[in-house]
């Protein structure tokens, strides 16, 4: 309130130094909004910027402040803004617009009791089918996600709002050609550029994504896991033919149950010469049929088990209807897919008697830790919940386990669920694991530590309903950096011509584990009986949470007793195809110190380069690749490795990494360019080169330089050259500013700290230097040109405590 008083104050002033002639009488605030309300103010428009002003600024222009070439709007070009202005000049009727969200998110329905899903509806309101029956209203306007690509027949459209640049130009082509068809003769596109620096490089070069040439469709044919999955599609099919029926026609646990015995005996007598290899696989690809036997049928025993412990898992929709073969083949990724992730959690949210499920969005497992982690606020068909309890709507119906339906989980003998995590408790290492180390394989110190890890297998709100939005307040959390534990052997290693200190090794189904380690690594609390959940470390919050869901035939309420409740992590392994590039630094001359200001900025922010590099290099969406970092260093210490890893997001294995790893000097040159070009300039990293929404929370990491003196080691062992005089006057300067009872001066050659009529030499160096390398006079103050440019207090600190020795004053 008090901001909005100034606001209109400023604004009486701003009328009364516009209107001089009157400047002696009183306004008020609704006298002011009267008179630019009525039809006798006059506007003004600046020529330079555009914009539109009631007033003008001690005749400048209020936006651009500069330009004094202002022209008075006339009563007829000002018309075109009526349908804002009429309403408020001339208050009748106020109409409101009806917006809906159109997302697969909302795309789920009871096939019992709903005919359509909310998408469904939304679009025929859209066209006004259906409107006025139920009392539904006609939508104007749907916001949707990449449903606008996939040919829905929402009538006739005139304009289209694009809310971010689309992934690639042939989505910004679908989209926008959404407008136009049919009966409308003319058609606008507006589109909003966001903050990141796939947007930014589009709005700098719009022919690339409004008339670029849609891409030359491909795929990695030398790649055998997709290879096999296209053989298991022939073995199935060629199974089911014999039985008479089909994958789809066939619950998987039936299947099991009955027919698992005949396809192991089927697939285990299998010769090379039944298929026709030559024919069905890409020239290239040597087909081992020991190998894909054994391949297929250890899928398969891990899907079994899975099955016979969690046999409600496999159920869809809410009516228990069990899940085909074809489905399960198909979310396992033992059938070929669209790529689309293989590991996925739902959000359940359930009708009052919690006996059908209303809405369930659903999201990756590396996103969903983050998105639907406890605590976070998630918002469905505008309705505002709580995440408050890891569960699944299925569980609960399970025959003895309707009142702890998380129990199974958690006692599970296969512990896919909940299992022990290693990592090394050594602040400057980054090893972790699912299996226990005597001593870390990176740091070789006995400091192994031990913490729970939970998989998710579905959310729920906190006491199973929606949140009061006005009282609700998120309490935020995100997954790490994933983390990475297999050093490549000298044997799997690859030089790269032209770059003295850089080796790559491709690889194949590796395991990756990311994590979600709570507010301030303290996890989750969780219910091992109900599944009720809430970020921290405190037992007593989550006693006041009730258990995460309603139940139809029970209405018990659990009281998560003791010993019911464990502190974890949430997380999840799984297995990819990546690149791991190995840039090797030499510690006598690079400062390799973990708790410094350079490896670290430089490791993240190099592998952000070479993300969106490769992104554009093979010309995809960045998204599709993925990356991560890690320090190593050697048992003599002279030497440590930063090891950039890429990854394909998608589990299918797309193969984009392995293509990268075939043209790496073209990735390196293109991680130049990202790293070199920044269009705003920037001293560090901004949303113009490497920031965007996906890697938020290592932004205060990112700077572009630090990454770019690494990538001049990897190719030259190059060190940055000296700070020039120039320079270190630009980074010592804000010193003065601090009021300190020291001051910074310089004579053209060297700087000094003066304080009480003496005088010591300081000097600023680069960061990536090894301290112990720096030959400067004894006596000086030596300050790092990170330190100077992100830390002042701490630079302050360092300086006053040079002092001290320097003219050895307590």
């Amino acid at each position: 309130d008090k901001n909005i008083n100034n606001l209109f104050e400023c604004i009486k002033d701003v009328f009364l130094a516009s209107n001089r002639d009157n400047a002696n009488l009183y306004i008020s605030t609704e006298t002011v909004w009267l008179h630019i309300a009525d039809g006798s103010h006059k506007w003004v428009k600046c020529k330079r910027c555009g914009k539109l002003s009631p007033f003008d600024l001690f005749s400048k222009c209020g936006e651009c402040f500069n330009s004094t070439d202002l022209v008075e709007i006339t009563s007829e070009k000002l018309s075109r803004f009526d349908f804002w202005r009429s309403p408020v000049v001339k208050p009748s009727s106020v109409y409101a617009i009806n917006t809906e969200e159109h997302t697969a998110q909302l795309s789920h329905k009871d096939n019992q009791s709903e005919l359509w899903s909310p998408t469904e509806e939304y679009e025929m309101h859209f066209q006004d089918i259906g409107v006025g029956e139920n009392g539904d209203k006609t939508v104007d306007v749907l916001s949707c996600t990449t449903t606008m690509e996939v040919g829905i027949d929402i009538g006739s459209l005139t304009a289209v709002g694009l809310r971010n640049i689309p992934p690639m130009r042939e989505n910004y082509q679908q989209r926008a050609g959404r407008a136009g068809r049919k009966s409308a003769a003319i058609s606008t596109i507006v589109t909003y550029t966001d903050n990141r620096p796939h947007d930014s490089y589009y709005f700098h070069n719009p022919e690339a994504i409004i008339s670029g040439v849609p891409r030359t469709p491909w795929i990695d044919v030398d790649n055998k896991k997709l290879a096999y999955r296209h053989m298991n599609v022939i073995c199935v099919t060629e199974f089911f033919d014999m039985m008479g029926t089909g994958a789809d026609e066939i619950g998987i646990c039936d299947f099991f149950r009955t027919d698992y015995k005949n396809f192991e005996k089927f697939i285990s007598g299998k010769r090379k010469s039944d298929f026709d290899w030559k024919t069905l696989l890409p020239e290239g690809i040597d087909f081992n049929i020991a190998e894909y036997k054994k391949e297929i049928l250890f899928q398969l025993e891990e899907l079994r088990k899975s099955t016979e412990e969690f046999p409600e898992e496999y159920q869809d929709g809410d009516n228990h209807q069990k899940k085909s073969v074809l489905d399960t083949f198909l979310e396992r990724g033992i059938f070929p897919t669209y790529s689309f992730p293989k590991d996925v959690v739902s959000f359940y949210v359930e009708n009052e008697k919690g006996s059908s499920i209303k809405e369930k969005p659903e999201r990756a497992l590396d996103i969903g830790i983050s998105e639907y982690a406890p605590g976070r606020l998630v918002v469905i068909n505008k309705v505002t919940y709580k995440s408050g309890g890891i569960y699944s709507f299925h569980s609960k119906f399970r025959a003895d386990e309707q009142e702890h339906p998380a129990r199974p989980f958690f006692e599970s003998k296969s512990k896919e669920y909940f299992k022990d995590l290693y990592y090394c408790g050594n602040s400057a290492c980054s090893w972790m694991g699912l299996k226990h180390e005597d001593q870390c394989p990176f740091c070789g110190k006995p400091t192994i530590r031990s913490q729970k890890m939970l998989k998710p297998w579905g959310f729920a709100p906190v006491n199973g309903t929606s949140a009061k939005e006005a009282g609700a307040e998120a309490e935020m959390t995100y997954a790490e950096e994933p983390c990475y534990s297999i050093t490549p052997k000298e044997s799997e290693m690859e030089t790269v011509i032209g770059f003295r200190n850089l080796r790559y090794s491709k690889r194949s189904d590796d395991p990756l584990i990311i994590l979600n380690k709570g507010p301030k690594s303290t996890g989750f609390m969780v219910c091992k009986d109900c599944g009720a959940a809430v970020p921290g470390d405190d037992e007593a919050i989550l006693r006041k949470v009730n258990k995460p869901y309603r139940h139809p035939y029970t209405n018990y309420s659990c009281h998560h007793g003791a010993g019911r409740v464990v502190n974890t992590y949430l997380g999840n392994q799984f297995r990819t195809d990546m690149v791991v590039y190995e840039i090797t630094l030499d510690a006598k001359q690079v400062n390799v110190n973990p708790g410094g200001l350079w490896i670290r900025r430089a490791g993240q922010s190099l592998a952000e380069a070479m993300t969106l590099a490769g992104g554009r290099l093979l010309d995809i969406e960045f998204n599709e690749i993925k990356s991560g970092y890690r320090l190593r260093y050697s048992e003599d210490g002279f030497k440590a490795y930063v090891d950039v890893f890429l990854f394909d997001s998608l589990s299918s294995g797309a193969g984009y990494c392995s293509a990268l790893a075939e043209r790496t000097e073209e990735l390196m040159e293109e991680t130049k360019k990202v790293l070199v070009s920044c269009h705003a300039g920037c001293d560090s990293a901004c949303h113009e080169c490497l920031m965007h929404y996906w890697n938020q929370r290592v932004h205060g990491l990112l700077d572009r330089f630090a990454a770019l003196e690494l990538l001049e080691w990897c190719e030259n062992s190059s060190l940055p050259s000296e700070l020039s005089y120039a320079q270190q006057e630009k980074l010592l300067e804000p010193l003065n500013a601090l009021g300190a009872e020291y001051k910074i001066v310089g004579d053209g050659i060297h700087h000094f700290v003066a304080m009480q009529n003496k005088k010591c030499k300081i000097a600023a160096y680069p960061a990536m230097w090894c301290e112990s390398s720096i030959l400067l006079p004894i006596g000086t103050i030596t300050l790092v040109d990170k330190l100077l440019k992100y830390a002042l207090p701490k630079a302050d600190e360092l300086i006053r405590n040079g002092w001290k020795r320097y003219f050895d004053v307590e």
